[in-house]
């Protein structure tokens, strides 16, 4: 079952790696760093989420977790957001989940 799983999220990556240029790698790699809140992660995830491979997707992946440890009490921001953006929230979970295989 894992085996499947993880040919489905391969495949998905690729799908999006199909669509980020390398000025637009860059962009996402410069920007990185400024996942300090959730609405940074929102704009993130607008602007940048067809880039999400390589170590890119991991570095968001510990930028949405040390958020989920450090801001724990900020919740409702993210909720907000993904009422908002409903994409937002499989996002962010997909990035957890990520950490946690």
């Amino acid at each position: 079952m894992k085996w499947i799983i993880m040919v489905l999220v391969f495949s998905f990556s690729n799908v999006y790696a199909e669509d980020c240029s390398q000025q637009d790698f860059d962009k996402a790699d410069m920007a990185l760093d400024s996942l300090a809140s959730w609405k940074a992660v929102d704009g993130f995830y607008s602007r940048h989420s067809q880039c999400d491979v390589g170590y890119l997707r991991e570095g968001t992946s510990e930028k949405i977790i040390r958020l989920l440890v450090d801001r724990w009490g900020e919740l409702n921001e993210l909720s907000a957001l993904i009422k908002r953006k409903p994409a937002l929230g499989d996002y962010v979970i997909d990035h957890i989940g990520e950490i946690l295989d």
